[in-house]
């Protein structure tokens, strides 16, 4: 699905470097939990991801499911992950990732929308004896 790919390119970009472009992913009643804490709506979160340190993520997987959509809508669920670096400090905070979106295109709109998001960050203890 192009737009699943699409939507996955831009709001990776926007998270990263143009964070002034993720209202546009974003409903008002979004649910979205950001590692385990159930954040409340769009709005919050933009406050709460304003916060952070900047952010570069490397996408290595995605993976997309279309969903029985209703009133002519596209529905579909994503599936990504991938490393994602805090800061700007060479080699230092870098993470893995897992993103799970809910994605709907209404009928007429141009946008697709997130309608429910849960981000989580992968930890790899140092002693862990699996490689990544």
């Amino acid at each position: 699905m192009t737009e699943s790919h699409s939507f996955y390119n831009q709001f990776f970009k926007a998270l990263d470097g143009y964070r002034q472009n993720l209202p546009q992913f974003l409903r008002p009643d979004t649910a979205i939990v950001w590692c385990g804490n159930p954040i409340g709506g769009g709005e919050a979160f933009l406050q709460m991801y304003a916060q952070m340190p900047e952010t570069q993520h490397d996408v290595t997987e995605y993976n997309v499911h279309p969903l029985m959509g209703g009133n002519g809508a596209i529905s579909m669920t994503l599936n990504t992950s991938g490393k994602v670096k805090f800061g700007s400090e060479r080699g230092q905070n870098v993470m893995g990732f897992s993103a799970i979106f809910f994605l709907r295109k209404d009928p007429g709109s141009s946008q697709v929308q997130i309608t429910s998001m849960s981000y989580r960050l992968v930890h790899k203890p140092s002693d862990a004896t699996l490689q990544m």
